[in-house]
């Protein structure tokens, strides 16, 4: 990680160091994708590493870190992070490349973990996740690699499921969706990483998208 200083023209680099895991960065490698820093409401910033989640106070430039713990059920589901993203509420949501999506509440310091289950119909329906966005009504959006978007109901907390149908011409087109995108719209931008789609605009009010192609 390396961290650039405009005032003095000055670069500062920070790596995992050893000798004390638990005060430097979680690790040294991040993934490819575009939600893997951010700050949230209090200052402190968030970093999602492939070897566990790092949160940085830039007043004390200090580190402390969360990893998967196998006996601690409240702790990380995975270390391999993909996305992070904050909703209205201040709870830091992160993504992980496998192993669904945990929820951290920073008043009990304590994570949630969202997976899926096949034999549970209200789980999270797939635990490849890459992005995390919340609309205008609070309701959050995930982005997968393979099978759509998924949406949890900001009031009941409940999963439902948008993925393309191929004998429907009105469901999202078969794409890897890489990032989501809140417009001032309120329209969702679906972005593909490698699929030939074009830009997509999804409406989360109607569930209905635009799709704009080359021509």
């Amino acid at each position: 990680l390396n961290r650039y200083d405009k005032r003095s023209n000055t670069i500062t680099r920070f790596f995992k160091n050893p000798t004390r895991p638990e005060s430097s960065l979680a690790g040294n490698v991040f993934n490819l994708s575009s939600r893997t820093i951010i700050q949230d409401r209090r200052g402190y910033l968030w970093f999602g590493t492939q070897s566990g989640l790092s949160r940085y106070n830039p007043e004390t430039d200090h580190f402390y870190n969360f990893q998967h713990d196998p006996v601690n059920p409240h702790s990380l589901s995975d270390n391999d992070i993909f996305g992070l993203f904050e909703d209205s509420e201040g709870v830091i949501w992160i993504a992980t490349k496998n192993r669904g999506v945990n929820s951290f509440d920073p008043g009990t310091a304590r994570f949630t973990r969202f997976t899926h289950d096949p034999n549970d119909s209200d789980s999270l329906p797939d635990n490849a996740i890459q992005s995390i966005v919340q609309d205008r009504d609070g309701h959050l959006w995930f982005a997968t690699r393979e099978v759509g978007l998924i949406r949890r109901d900001r009031d009941s907390g409940r999963f439902s499921h948008l993925r393309h149908d191929p004998d429907d011409s009105n469901s999202l087109p078969q794409m890897s969706i890489w990032d989501l995108v809140l417009l001032k719209s309120g329209e969702i931008a679906l972005i593909s990483d490698s699929s030939a789609v074009g830009l997509v605009l999804f409406n989360p009010g109607t569930g209905k998208h635009r799709q704009y192609r080359k021509k």
